[in-house]
């Protein structure tokens, strides 16, 4: 296997980036502080707006980049080659070893610098042409000022010049169909001979840098060949204004064998090139590649540079964490780990623990099933001032459609970002309506959703459905009514309903037939046929959960090929779990056999069912025993004397007839004409009033219903224990719901999972 490391340019920066290595390296943060005047750390968290500034943004993805290269190179394999797009050129001659890291960014700041005083220009992406074609267009068109800029695959090219020529040329090119033109948001023409000036100012600046050869082959976009050992000045002056050869580079890494890369920075845009560009590699002719060297022969990886070698042994959040699952899921939700707490019933996960999770860089979900609208918009207002990333979970069964109306209605006002949603239920025009409301058209000409919404699956049917997009009549219904408008129409109709899939297996909540090992894989292969059939810019995610209780479990999703992972058994023994210390205390005692599986009080008629905890309750046993007795008799009338008996006297402890009673006040009149008419039905009513009662019971930690405590739990729970005991992590009070993940996704770490397979990716996508 050889391995290329790909930097990224301008534009792939985004709020956030880069939090975990600045923290892992306070002192060369300090340095690039001193050496740029402002804090590096409120720039890249986007603190201000200075981040789309091409002055700010080229040092903000220098150091970022440098400092994830050193993160990045503690245990992991070598790269045969460095390569780096436009700005990113500069991170890989950095990182092999052509000079320092405060030179970097003094050469990075004054880039930004040179480059943005060029103005009155502009760049215009190319999309469905040719570059043969682009050129003869060019000649016929007379605007000598707008040149090729970047060639970053066959059909993907950019170009440069004043933003009035680019706009003469841009009906001549889209004049065949099939070709878009897309305005770039910049305001320099960048890569041409517009650049000239700056060109000048920089070769000055190079001058007096001395400069050593780069320790391991660095491909240069001026040329598409490796730098010399005397290049660094004369091509890093002429790469302003050269086009950027970005598709022969990849060419060339191919040719010289490398069948790996990782993009070592934020974002995923070099990455999705190299998948892109595999079937035109593969089927390319001579012609296809210019001033391709015919010789290249890849040396054996020499050891990392010390210029990039950590000062201290690489700590959790800066090493082999950073690597796994996928750096487009900590992009899209904002977070420092592909990980997310997912959301537990009646108001488990509350504020406290949503907020606990953001302020360290992960994601949880607000509770909202067994929780009216009025306290759902209470807990959202106690999370109005929380920065980091959170969700709101859509409560989407089909015991809960109105609900989820509601809730969606909620979130949408309230302008919550993220959701998650079972897919019990298929997909909805709620959940429809929360993933494209403010979708549109992105400066590229692609569609860009309004949110994300992450879906749990437990079969693969469920999967195929959130991996397509919506149903056409769905979609028009909602445009019909004013629910999304023509432009959210037309991205929903080309982008799936999930942004992320989570594929929950047996030993989760949900029941499934299908054990972790099968079901993720399988869901992998659905996502990648999804991605190959309607063509999407960008593949959902899947992700994995079920019994993720330690990090053996967590280190095998990954390698799996797990996008992120979903817990949620082990966060509710957290003191930031809104539920009884009697319950806290019941779960820390639990081992990997004490749960079952018992009646789901929402689908109670339907024959639903979740896992529950047994251990110290009789809750399961209880609630299956008034199951199987609704099952076998027509209304409370038809139970047999015992059977009666012994419900009253140990179950409930009050006649039936007064329980019923009591729950007909306070139905609404048409609920309670149903009840009335039907007898059937309102024997579930009572029995499920039980399981209202157990639920209540647990989290009020009333001592006198020890007995009958409902908790819903999987046995990751019993693995966590078993794995934290005689660690701080045994007792309940030490099991911060941040403390759990990042001891999880550590140990994983550890476990030697410091960069998961790349996503099988159609390679005709």
């Amino acid at each position: 296997m050889t391995l290329a490391l790909l930097f990224p340019g301008q534009g792939s920066q985004a709020p956030g980036m880069g939090e975990s290595d600045l923290d892992a390296f306070p002192e060369l943060v300090r340095e690039a502080d001193g050496i740029l005047g402002y804090s590096v750390r409120d720039l890249c968290a986007g603190r201000d707006l200075r981040l789309r500034d091409t002055r700010y943004a080229q040092p903000a993805l220098f150091v970022t980049g440098a400092l994830a290269a050193r993160a990045r190179f503690a245990d992991a394999p070598q790269p045969a080659f460095l390569a780096g797009h436009s700005l990113g050129e500069l991170t890989a001659l950095h990182v092999a070893g052509c000079f320092d890291f405060a030179t970097g960014v003094r050469l990075a700041k004054r880039r930004g610098e040179l480059m943005a005083s060029a103005t009155g220009g502009g760049m215009t992406a190319v999309l469905g042409m040719r570059v043969e074609r682009l050129r003869e267009l060019l000649a016929e068109s007379g605007e000598e000022s707008v040149t090729l800029a970047n060639h970053n695959l066959p059909d993907q090219l950019v170009l440069s010049g004043p933003k009035d020529a680019l706009r003469r040329i841009t009906p001549l090119l889209a004049a065949d169909g099939r070709v878009r033109c897309v305005p770039l948001n910049v305001a320099v023409a960048a890569h041409s001979r517009h650049m000239e000036r700056a060109a000048q100012e920089f070769a000055h600046t190079l001058r007096g840098i001395p400069m050593a050869a780069p320790e391991v082959p660095v491909i240069a976009n001026v040329t598409a060949e490796p730098y010399g050992p005397d290049d660094a000045a004369e091509l890093l002056t002429r790469h302003l204004v050269s086009p950027v050869r970005w598709w022969e580079t990849l060419c060339l890494l191919a040719d010289s064998g490398v069948d790996r890369i990782e993009e070592i920075g934020p974002g995923e845009v070099l990455t999705t090139m190299w998948r892109k560009a595999g079937p035109h590699l593969s089927a390319r002719s001579a012609a296809d590649v210019h001033a391709l060297p015919t010789t290249v022969v890849p040396p054996t990886p020499p050891p990392p540079p010390p210029t990039v070698r950590p000062e201290h042994p690489v700590r959790f959040v800066a090493g082999g964490q950073e690597h796994l699952g996928s750096e487009a899921f900590r992009r899209d939700y904002g977070t420092a780990h592909a990980y997310a707490a997912g959301s537990l019933a009646d108001g488990v996960s509350g504020p406290a623990m949503l907020a606990r999770l953001a302020a360290r860089g992960l994601l949880g979900f607000l509770s909202t099933v067994g929780r009216g609208i009025q306290d759902i918009t209470e807990d959202l207002e106690r999370l109005t001032d929380v920065a980091g990333p959170y969700g709101l979970a859509l409560p989407s069964t089909a015991a809960t459609a109105r609900h989820l109306d509601d809730v969606v209605r909620l979130g949408l006002a309230r302008g919550v970002r993220h959701g998650e949603a079972s897919a019990a239920a298929g997909v909805s025009e709620p959940l429809v309506r929360w993933r494209f409301t403010g979708a549109r058209r992105g400066p590229d000409g692609t569609p860009a959703p309004g949110r994300q919404l992450l879906v749990k699956v437990a079969r693969t049917a469920q999967a195929d459905a959130f991996l397509s997009p919506a149903p056409p009549a769905l979609i028009r219904r909602l445009v019909a009514r004013g629910e999304l408008t023509e432009e959210e129409a037309w991205a929903a109709e080309r982008l799936p309903v999930a942004s992320d899939v989570c594929a929950e297996a047996g030993p989760g909540w949900l029941t499934s037939d299908l054990a972790g090992p099968v079901l993720l894989p399988a869901v992998i292969a659905l996502r990648d046929r999804a991605h190959l059939r309607h063509g999407y810019a960008e593949p959902p995610r899947v992700g994995a959960g079920g019994g993720l209780g330690e990090p053996g479990s967590v280190a095998a999703a990954f390698l799996r090929g797990a996008d992120f992972i979903l817990t949620g058994s082990v966060n509710q023994a957290s003191p930031q779990a809104r539920t009884s210390t009697a319950v806290k205390e019941l779960l820390a005692g639990l081992g990997v056999d004490d749960t079952a599986q018992a009646p789901a009080e929402t689908l109670f008629e339907l024959g639903g069912r979740t896992r529950v905890a047994t251990g110290g309750t009789l809750f399961a046993a209880r609630a299956d025993a008034l199951y199987q007795a609704y099952r076998g008799h027509a209304s409370l009338e038809a139970l047999d004397a015992t059977t009666r008996s012994r419900f009253e006297d140990t179950i409930f402890k009050e006649p039936l007839s007064a329980v019923w009673e009591r729950l007909r006040e306070d139905l609404a009149p048409e609920q309670r004409a149903r009840a009335d008419r039907d007898e059937k039905h309102r024997m579930a009513l009572v029995m499920r009033a039980y399981l209202t009662r157990a639920t209540r019971l647990a989290l009020t930690g009333d001592p006198r219903g020890r007995r009958d405590y409902q908790i819903p739990c999987g046995p990751a729970m019993g693995a966590f224990n078993d794995w934290a005991r005689d660690t701080p992590l045994a007792a309940p009070e030490n099991r911060h719901v941040d403390a759990i993940a990042l001891a999880l996704l550590e140990g994983a770490a550890e476990l030697g999972v410091v960069s998961r397979p790349a996503a099988r990716t159609p390679s005709a996508a």
